[in-house]
């Protein structure tokens, strides 16, 4: 459907005359963007253009295309600035780039760990033509490989990976988008923040997982977050909704459990100096999928032992991550810090800057986890003669 809806808006504005608007022919329409190192010379930095091709959707050549079918290309410029290496593109090809359908920038994990991304989005953020909607996602590898092969359903890469984000509801080794809006914001209110994976080794599938740790005092990406930890990220963001559990019951067989319905709250108090949260889980959902033989899933024990299983697989993921980024990172992702401002804003104006890092106050805050889990249906299951 976005694939269809673009082409519409492209075609429409090809039907438009105003004096101040370029011809369709005559533009570049830059659908993503990625930013990688230069070995060569590590002042400067390569960004490849990911540029549609209208006319190839009606069966016209793409440019560089021999097949003909193609209906995107790839051109790399290498430079020290986004503007300069725009321009040079103009000196190269016949269409000047336009950005007001820019999908998808991916940075290289290299420059993120160099806090490249604050350049990189300062113009990104200024231009009229930027659009705050683009994603952002920190590359495993070379960026420009995302772009390089087309995917199976989709016909242009960036649409693929805007697509493949939107699932993030339903996948809960995923976070939620990052755009350049959000983390524009982030950043504006010195939060440490994260940033979506992306890999893709040459030739070989692409997968959206994990997560770019981003330290909020230098905006540098500081180590990745696996599936795993993205998981209790997502359980103390209150973002697991649609999400599914894989517990293993005693006997040492797998079941699972998805969820439906899912909330979580963060209570905060300062007692003795000390800084107390309580993040209190709850999340209901089905019985979906049973290896264990026997089971009896409408015994009301055997309901009340599942339950019990999941609760504990979720503690444990959710404690695990805070207890990393208490002890390991010194960055406060869950935004306690937001919740001491609201509720104690006058303290919170003499910790601020003491917040996070190594010896910060985060490290030495006291978290509890407490879940609650309901199994509110177990679908329908028929004896087997």
């Amino acid at each position: 459907m976005k694939k269809i809806m673009l082409i519409f808006v492209l075609l429409l504005m090809s039907l438009t005359g105003c004096w101040d608007r370029a011809e369709l022919e005559e533009v570049g329409f830059v659908i993503g963007l990625a930013f990688d190192p230069n070995h060569d010379n590590p002042k400067t930095f390569d960004t490849t253009f990911h540029v549609a091709i209208p006319s190839a959707f009606s069966g016209g050549a793409a440019e560089g295309d021999s097949g003909g079918n193609s209906p995107f290309f790839n051109i790399t410029s290498t430079g020290v600035t986004n503007f300069n290496m725009i321009r040079d593109i103009n000196k190269r090809r016949s269409r000047s780039l336009n950005f007001e359908h820019l999908k998808v920038i991916v940075i290289n994990e290299e420059l993120a760990r160099q806090a490249f991304i604050t350049g990189v989005l300062d113009l990104y953020t200024r231009d009229h033509e930027m659009r705050r909607k683009t994603h952002v996602l920190v590359s495993k590898g070379d960026a420009k490989e995302v772009y390089m092969d087309k995917l199976p359903l989709e016909d242009m890469p960036a649409i693929s990976i805007e697509m493949i984000e939107d699932n993030s509801p339903q996948v809960l080794e995923m976070i939620e988008t990052r755009d350049i809006g959000t983390i524009s914001e982030k950043m504006n209110a010195n939060q440490s923040y994260l940033i979506s994976g992306i890999n893709k080794e040459q030739r070989e599938d692409m997968k959206i997982s994990g997560a770019a740790l981003m330290r909020s005092k230098d905006n540098k990406m500081i180590t990745w977050l696996s599936e795993e930890d993205v998981k209790g990220y997502n359980w103390v963001m209150g973002k697991a909704e649609n999400g599914i559990v894989e517990a293993t019951a005693e006997e040492g067989e797998s079941f699972v459990f998805e969820v439906t319905s899912h909330d979580t709250k963060v209570h905060y108090i300062r007692e003795d100096d000390e800084n107390l949260f309580n993040v209190i889980i709850k999340t209901e959902g089905t019985f979906s999928e049973s290896w264990i033989p026997g089971l009896e899933i409408d015994n009301a024990e055997t309901i009340k032992k599942m339950e019990q299983i999941i609760s504990e697989k979720i503690e444990n993921q959710a404690t695990t991550l805070i207890n990393k980024m208490q002890e390991e990172w010194f960055c406060d992702v869950f935004y306690f810090g937001s919740l001491i401002k609201r509720k104690e804003y006058q303290y919170w104006k003499q910790i601020r800057e003491d917040w996070e890092g190594e010896a910060g106050l985060f490290k030495e805050a006291n978290v509890e986890v407490d879940v609650e889990v309901k199994i509110s249906h177990y679908m329908t299951q028929e004896k087997t003669s």
